[in-house]
This record gives structure tokens, sequence and C-alpha cells, in this order.
């Protein structure tokens, strides 16, 4: 009888522990992270703030934040999230009831910030929460500063993101906030500065005036907008109207870089052409761009732009302006569609650096199209993967010596980009992209949301394009086996291209590959070869004497691989591959050697025209298709000889380094 009595106490006991517990764990939904989206059971609507400048260029400053959200659901248990750091809230009220504003996590968290609790009985779904707070604003931590607020030259501004933070968005340094990319809202701001001081910011200039010595700027951004595209530019600037059309453009400058803001941003009203042709109209009030100390970033449309590039295109006499141009399609991939959480960045660095070559090509034509698409390409594998690293587009890793945006997303997701064109034809291509646009319009997405519109205009399954270039890393290698027989009726050739992935990290399939063909009669044809399997050999008969071939290079599409050529005549052995290879060549600051290979412990050497050993290196090669990484920045362009020796083997290659 006890034992059954203890038991029916423990079941009771559990029982309730267990239910106590999973009501526990309904009390709130937790907040978000920057790399990890949570929906939230409220959704902010507007920020409506008032923040005093009048010590600018100081970041001492003061101001209240009034916050409208809206529960989706509202069960007692919920709670209110934002974010601040580095300022003191002096108090906090929810619908006009002083409540406490509690921090939560560590400081240096990704997920650190404050809770409100609703007051018991308030059942309202949208309310108005109020944060009165005040100090000097901070920026990211660390030695390379950038997000955040910081005061240079007599400049005060806000930049949106940081590099190194782990929390990426930065506008929680200077203005109270649900500071992730998923919860868009419109703004009202009235800045307070001193006399002679000007505010730039994002929306509509609604209120300029003067009061007691200070002047008032009200600015008013009526499109929902993520936080960590806000951004305000106090200093003694003048606006400089470059366009009146719709969307007027108009550029914050200080008066002595005027002459130079009106000639490298005269073109901007053609790119904002040459985007609206290819992606529909623009979605904002205005085009506008504030001169800062660094920079630059796609603050919606008030784009913070780094004075020195300004003075760099102005000393060339460059009115290209590609800084403007990538920033500005910002405004389409990154501002009116956004990221769901900063894992899919590359949806809007590759886009905007795409955007870039479609800049190219509406100036210059295809051609310039694909050779800018190149340029991208070759200082991806040339330069950044031996900076970075081989990393994915989506959901990379962001330690040193990679970053919350490292230089892979641009240049590889802008390629990448490039090659879905390739693969769906411009037709297809041009109307996913648009259904995307407007399908999530003011809204967000992910690389799945890219995935599924481009499917649906294509009627196509592109699983394994996104699966290969997007969530993979890596790129495919090609060892190409060029069989020319000897001439047979009327001289004429026949040509078998064998073609071999030696990549690690798995077979890549549909791989175009476009070889150009050049004759000695100086004539060109070009062969499109698709590369599904791990080795496939391509035959083309009836030609004339081959002069060249060339891969890559052709008249459609760039691909992003390697290619090492090989040309095996029928007295040659075939079964005798080439054991070591080197690319980019020519190269820049990084050649990266592959091995097809294991020879043990290696020496490499760069050794110059007179011989001399400039570099010398040694690494252990244990497998086959492994890399080198050598850094040949420190020396001199030229030409030079890469000597690889072991106890058994011994190869050498020759190089060139381009300044």
């Amino acid at each position: 009888m006890r034992i059954i009595t203890v038991f029916i106490f423990l079941f009771i006991f559990y029982f309730t522990a267990f239910s106590a517990l999973k009501k526990d764990e309904t009390l709130s939904v937790p907040i978000s992270g920057p790399l990890d989206y949570i929906e939230q059971p409220f959704d902010v609507l507007h920020y409506d703030a008032v923040i005093d400048l009048t010590k600018a260029p100081s970041k001492e400053m003061s101001g209240v934040c009034n916050i409208t959200l809206y529960w989706k659901e509202k069960p007692d248990t919920n709670l209110f999230y934002f974010h601040l750091r580095g300022l003191n809230i002096d108090s906090a009220f929810y619908d006009g009831t002083r409540v406490t504003a509690v921090a939560k996590d560590s400081i240096t968290s990704a997920t650190y910030h404050y809770e409100i609790t609703p007051p018991a009985g308030d059942e309202k779904d949208t309310v108005i929460v109020t944060v009165y707070y005040s100090g000097i604003m901070t920026a990211e931590p660390g030695s390379s500063v950038w997000g955040g607020v910081q005061t240079i030259n007599g400049i005060l501004f806000a930049m949106g993101v940081g590099f190194y933070n782990n929390y990426v968005s930065a506008t929680q340094h200077w203005l109270p906030c649900y500071d992730l990319p998923s919860d868009k809202a419109t703004f009202h701001c009235k800045f307070i500065v001193d006399s002679g001081k000007v505010v730039a910011s994002i929306g509509t200039l609604q209120i300029h005036k003067q009061d007691n010595g200070t002047n008032i700027y009200e600015w008013t951004h009526n499109f929902p907008c993520a936080t960590y595209l806000y951004t305000f530019a106090v200093a003694d600037y003048i606006p400089i109207q470059i366009s009146d059309s719709t969307p007027p453009v108009v550029v914050y400058a200080r008066a002595k870089d005027s002459t130079a803001v009106k000639y490298v941003f005269h073109l901007l009203p053609r790119t904002i052409q040459a985007f609206e042709k290819r992606f529909g109209k623009y979605p904002f009030e205005k085009a506008g761009y504030v001169m800062t100390p660094i920079g630059s970033m796609e603050h919606e449309t008030m784009i913070s732009y780094d004075s020195a590039a300004l003075l760099y295109y102005y000393s060339l006499r460059d009115s290209l302006n590609m800084v403007g141009a990538h920033e500005l399609s910002h405004q389409w991939f990154g501002d009116m569609v956004t990221c769901r959480d900063f894992r899919d960045a590359w949806l809007n660095e590759g886009f905007a650096t795409f955007c870039e070559a479609i800049w190219y090509e509406e100036l210059f034509g295809w051609n310039e199209y694909l050779n800018y698409i190149r340029a991208k390409m070759q200082n991806y594998l040339g330069s950044i993967v031996g900076q970075e690293g081989i990393i994915p587009l989506y959901d990379f890793p962001r330690a040193s010596p990679s970053s919350n945006y490292p230089a892979t997303i641009y240049n590889k997701g802008a390629v990448v980009l490039e090659m879905l064109r390739y693969e769906l034809g411009d037709s297809l291509f041009f109307k996913g992209v648009n259904d995307y646009l407007s399908g999530c319009k003011f809204g967000d997405a992910t690389t799945d949301t890219l995935k599924y519109f481009m499917e649906q205009a294509s009627g196509k399954n592109l699983n394994w394009f996104f699966d290969q270039w997007v969530y993979k890393s890596g790129w495919p290698i090609f060892n190409i086996n060029e069989y020319i027989s000897a001439p047979y009726q009327d001289s004429l050739y026949n040509l078998t291209l064998s073609v071999q992935q030696t990549q690690l990290g798995g077979l890549f399939i549909h791989v175009p590959v476009e070889a150009k063909i050049r004759f000695y009669n100086d004539s060109v044809v070009y062969k499109m070869l698709t590369v599904d399997s791990a080795e496939e050999n391509f035959n083309f008969g009836s030609l004339p004497k081959i002069k060249s071939i060339t891969y890559n290079n052709g008249l459609n599409v760039r691909t992003l691989a390697e290619f090492y050529p090989k040309i095996v005549s029928v007295k040659d052995n075939p079964d005798k591959p080439q054991s070591v290879f080197a690319y980019p060549n020519p190269a820049n600051n990084y050649v990266r050697l592959l091995f097809n290979k294991p020879i043990g412990n290696t020496t490499i050497k760069l050794i110059n025209s007179l011989g001399q050993e400039l570099l010398t290196t040694s690494t252990v090669i244990q497998n086959e298709g492994q890399f080198y990484i050598l850094n040949v920045g420190i020396v001199p362009a030229g030409s030079y000889l890469l000597l690889i020796e072991s106890n058994n083997f011994c190869d050498s290659i020759n190089i060139m380094i381009q300044p």
C-alpha cells in the first residue's frame, strides 16, 4: 500500500512538474538570432523617434523612440524584444504604463537584447512601446570598426551593419529597435542638431526648420524597411540635385566636393533606367547618397558613399561609378527584398555585383558583360580563395579570415547568377528574377525563395544548381587531354577532348564548358560541352588543322571552373597525366598548386630568370587532389619557374606574375 501511494505521489509530482515545464516552455518564443530566424508573435509596424544630436560631431545623444507593434497572437505569456547597445535606458512605457526593460544575455552575445513584459490584463493587439534613452553612441567592437556610429573628420554618421560583430545589424547602436532583417517597419525621425549642421537620412525630408539656435530635420520613410538599412549622417552638407526626374537623385556632400559629385554621379539617372529595364520600376521615393568617411553601404534611399571612392573616380575622370551602381542595385536586391537572416547575405551582395556587370552590358554590350564576369571570377579564384579559403555562398563561416561580408559572396555570387542566366536563358531568367522581386516586394526572402521563383518561371527542377553552386563550396577542376589525330582525307583532323573532373568534394553536373577552337587559317569555331560525369569524351571530326584550343572564353557563358588542358598527339602516351597544375596563370597575389598524386614531403621554389631562388617553402602532399596556396604577392611582376621536388618526384611549371 505504501509503494502504491508513493507511486501515485510521484506520478502526480512528475505530471504536475512536466505540465508546469510545458507551460513554462510556452512562456515566450525565443528571440531570433542574426543567423537563426525564429518567427515572433509580434510584428513591428513603425518607429517614431526624436533624437537630440546637438553635440555632433560628438557621439553624445538623448532620444525617445515610440515603437508601434502588432501582436499576431497574444497569449498572456508573450514578451516584446528590442535591441539597444552601449546606451542607457532611462525609462520605458507600454501603452503609457511604465514597465521595466530587462537586459538579457551577455553584452558580448549575438542575441543581447531587452525584454518587456506587457502589463497584466492588456489585451490590445496594436500597442506603442516608448523608450527614453541617452548616452554616448558606440560602434561594433574590435580594431576593424565599421558598423555602428562613428565620428570622423567632423562627420557623425551611422553604418547599418558590421563586418566583424557577431550580431551583424548595427542600428541598435543608436535606436531601440528589433534589429533583425526579418521584421521591416516604416520610419519617422525628428533629428535636432546645432545650427549650421545638416542631417541626411532615409525617406523624404518633410520638415526643415530652425528653432532657437538648432536645426530640426524630420525624415519620413513610408515603406517597410529593415532596421539595418536605417541611417543618419550629420555634417555641413549641401544637397546636390543630380536629377529631379522620377525618382529624384540627390547627393549630400560638403561644398568642396560638389564638382566631383556632379561629374562622378552624372550617369546615375541612366543607371537607374538600366536597372528598371531589367528589374522593374525603382521602388522608393528617392535615390539618395551621402558622402561619409568610410563606406559604402546601401541604406534605403540614403546610400552611404565612401568619399575616398568619389575622389578616386574623379581623379580618373571616371563617371561609370561602379560603387554607385552596386549600391543602387541594392535598392531592389537587399532593400525592397531583404534576406530573412544573414545566412542569405549572398542574395544581397551576389545580385549587386551581378548588377555591376548588367551596368557594363548596358554601356558596352554583351562581350564586355562577359569580360566583367570573367574578371570577378579570376579575382575570386586567383586572390579571394587564397585569402578567405573555400567557403559556400549560403551560411558561410564568419571567423577570420572570413567576416560577415566575405568577398566570396560578392564575386562568386555574381558568377553563379551569370551561370543561372545562361542555364535558363534571358527570357526565363529575368522573368524569374522579376517574379521574385514582385512576389517578395517590401518583404524578405531566402535562397529557397529565389529557387522557387526561378523554378516556377522556367519549369525546371533547379535543386542540382543551387546544391552545387550555392549550398556547397568549391568548383569543378577539369583536366582536359586533347587528342588530335593525324590528318586524313582533305587534310582534315579528328579532335577528341577527354574531360576529367579532379576536384575534391564531389562531382559537379550539368557544367557548361565552352571551347574556342582556332584554326591555322585564323577561323574560329565554338563548341559547347556539358559535363555530367567524372570523366567524359567529346568527339569532333572533320576539322581543319588546329592552331589552339582555349576554354571558358567563348560567346555564351563564363563558368566557375578551372581548366588544365594538355595536347596529346597520337604518338604520346595518354595514360601519363600532368602531375601538378598552377592556377591562375598569370597570377596576382596567390598561386594555387593542385597535385594529382601524393608525393610526400615537398619543397617548392620560385626561381627567377637569373636562377635566383626568391621563395622557398615546404609542405606535405598526402592526398590526390590536394591544394597548396603559395603567396607570390611579395615578389615583383615577371616570369618565373616553379620547381616542385620531393624524394621521388620533380616537376617544374613556368608562371607569370602580374603587377
